[in-house]
């Protein structure tokens, strides 16, 4: 059974990870700032899965 650790950071993840996918979908594929971004939704896709025991 997973369990979560800290329901509330797991909203906050959730609501910042929405606005970092819209931002990553309104970049042209292949540039810097794209993959930047990407990196930025990987991060927050990680906090959330962490979050998670």
């Amino acid at each position: 059974m997973q369990v979560i650790k800290f329901a509330f950071l797991k909203k906050e993840h959730e609501k910042n990870l929405k606005i970092k996918q819209q931002q990553l979908s309104r970049k042209q594929k292949g540039s810097n700032n794209r993959n930047k971004t990407r990196k930025k939704v990987a991060r927050v896709h990680r906090k959330i899965t962490r979050n998670v025991e």
